[in-house]
């Protein structure tokens, strides 16, 4: 899902660093410790960014629901891991 010139990647890149870090500042001034804040930003970005691309390959679908898919499977495989 990311372009294929080297310029737009890394112009993409920065936007997606500018955004995760905005999100955590923004979490970080509601009280979230500074470690979870960032890992709930990259966290949310990167689950973003997956369901997005499956709604790329799948406009049948909504990206809300593809976001909502995303964020199941996510906490599904955190259940799983910790079952292990």
């Amino acid at each position: 899902m990311f372009p294929a010139t080297p310029t737009l990647r890394e112009r993409e890149l920065a936007k997606a660093a500018s955004l995760t870090e905005a999100v955590a500042e923004a979490l970080r001034q509601r009280g979230v410790a500074d470690r979870l804040a960032d890992l709930a930003a990259q966290t949310g970005w990167a689950t973003f960014h997956h369901a997005a691309g499956a709604w790329l390959d799948d406009p049948s679908r909504s990206l809300d629901a593809h976001l909502l898919q995303a964020f199941d499977d996510l906490r599904d495989l955190s259940a799983a891991v910790l079952t292990s």
